[in-house]
């Protein structure tokens, strides 16, 4: 372990191998899931602990996110989608740890020096606000940090990984994680959610809505092909 500062309490203490995303997402599937950089020049990496950092946090403190990570698995077990409609799964979750599940990680990834969680940056109010809700263990109100989700009727290209990155949904700031056929989008803006997903946000006392989506004409797909695209570019380059 490395020694350090801690990120989280501030001490000097043996700084661990933190996961951002918890490796369950990356041990529920028995091969390595790809992480695909958006950006020329970088190549895919393959781990099998998936993505960490070293110099983030103290054991103490990764406590902190032990019942979100835990509360999360439970994505893992939904069906995979074998076709495409209108079709929304519903999943019974505990709203203040599924809540806070998604936002601990968009903390951590902004917390994280690792490459490929650079685009994570909510600056100083949201990161303080993030911070106070998972100390607290404060969930907050529906609009605070609303989140969606989506699953895709995906194949081969399952065991993938994209970087999360900003997107403007109709004006809208929000950040996109996508891992292992699940794409989630989280609201880092004081205006309302747009009206087009305000029905499937996460709300106390309702099921999880997931939305199935089509793979296929999904702008995820075009962004990993992308990625794929540049990596094969730039293996050729340097060949």
């Amino acid at each position: 372990m490395n020694q350090g500062i801690c990120k989280i309490c501030g001490q000097t203490k043996p700084l661990i191998d933190a996961h951002i995303i918890p490796m369950s997402f990356f041990r529920e599937f028995g091969e390595v899931p790809k992480q695909y950089s958006t950006k020329a020049n970088e190549y895919p990496r393959l781990t099998r602990r998936g993505i960490y950092d070293s110099n983030c946090w103290c054991m103490d403190c990764e406590q902190l996110f032990k019942d979100y990570d835990d509360h999360a698995a439970l994505l893992l077990k939904l069906p995979q989608p074998k076709f495409v409609g209108d079709k929304t799964l519903r999943v019974q979750v505990d709203y203040q740890l599924m809540k806070l599940f998604f936002v601990s990680v968009l903390w951590r990834a902004h917390l994280s020096g690792v490459r490929f969680y650079d685009k994570v940056s909510v600056g100083d109010f949201h990161a303080a606000r993030l911070r106070e809700m998972v100390l607290n263990r404060d969930a907050g109100g529906v609009e605070e940090y609303s989140t969606w989700m989506f699953q895709f009727n995906i194949g081969d290209e399952r065991d993938s990984a994209l970087p999360p990155h900003p997107v403007r949904v109709i004006r809208v700031l929000c950040y996109r994680f996508f891992i292992v056929g699940f794409t989630w989008v989280t609201k880092v803006d004081s205006r309302p959610t747009p009206e087009i997903y305000r029905g499937i946000i996460m709300r106390p006392n309702e099921p999880l809505q997931v939305r199935r989506m089509d793979w296929q004409t999904s702008q995820e797909r075009s962004l990993l092909l992308g990625a794929v695209q540049n990596t094969t570019e730039s293996r050729n380059t340097t060949a």
